[in-house]
């Protein structure tokens, strides 16, 4: 079992390799934002959390989402380190158009009381609700995963292939 800060560290650098892939496409800066701290950001996360997976997921897309601790593609980093988790972590697929995704993302990013930001319950609700259970035992065992892909809707089975080849994370003896 690592440490607590090992674990921090660890989702800090999947953070920052995530941003930089998501950013690299349109050419966008790379940097944090002076006096952001990614390292607290995730340590809040954690203690939010309190040891759930999910929770976990939400609490760190929600953060990076509102906090902005990047120059650009924060909302973007957002959402694929929440997908990346809730995947590895949660057993979650999320099943939701990109354009659905931009619009959700830009409600989490909202600050302002005046503006009524989505509360973690809100989030999970409609996580839960736009995402798939997928078993973990799946993926290792090659044949019964096949099967498995063989019986979701064509989109969707894409979906989990690219999950697979874009988002490789290992956490799951971090925590």
């Amino acid at each position: 079992m690592k440490s607590e800060k090992e674990f921090i560290e660890k989702v800090r650098d999947y953070i920052i390799r995530v941003h930089n892939s998501v950013v690299s496409i349109n050419s966008d800066p790379k940097e944090l934002r002076q006096g952001t701290d990614l390292f607290f950001i995730v340590y809040r996360a954690l203690q939010k959390s309190k040891g759930d997976n999910i929770d976990f997921a939400l609490y760190l897309m929600k953060l990076i989402a509102e906090e902005h601790p990047f120059v650009e593609g924060n909302k973007r980093t957002a959402y694929i380190v929440g997908k990346g988790l809730l995947f590895f972590e949660g057993n979650k697929l999320i099943c939701i158009t990109k354009k659905r995704a931009e619009l959700f993302l830009k409600l989490i990013a909202i600050r302002s009381e005046k503006e009524n930001p989505k509360e973690l319950r809100e989030i999970k609700k409609f996580i839960l609700e736009s995402s798939k259970d997928f078993p973990s035992n799946l993926l290792g065992n090659l044949s019964e995963f096949e099967v498995f892909i063989k019986k979701q809707p064509k989109v969707r089975s894409k979906t989990i292939k690219k999950y697979l080849r874009r988002l490789s994370l290992e956490l799951k003896d971090g925590k």
